[in-house]
């Protein structure tokens, strides 16, 4: 649902931290599913442009995690930053 992807988009927009580091958080979509959680990575491929990365999972874990922490090092390389 397009009210549910403007929700991640504004709540990454708004993250302090999104420009220099990476990010994983929990964030409800209530269209999605109100009674429970996905967990969003994010990572800044260029400050200046301010290109950005957000990963989606409803899994919170570990390997979630590296998995697309290793699909945005994948992206960055295939890109060129």
């Amino acid at each position: 649902r397009t009210s549910d992807l403007q929700l991640i988009l504004n709540f990454v927009k708004q993250q302090p931290g999104l420009l220099t580091s990476e990010l994983w958080f929990p964030v409800c979509l209530p269209r999605f599913n109100s009674t429970g959680f996905l967990y969003v990575y994010t990572n800044c491929f260029d400050t200046d442009s301010k290109l950005c990365l957000a990963l989606v999972s409803q899994q919170n874990t570990t390997e979630q995690f590296e998995q697309f922490r290793n699909a945005a090092a994948a992206l960055r390389r295939e890109i060129g930053l």
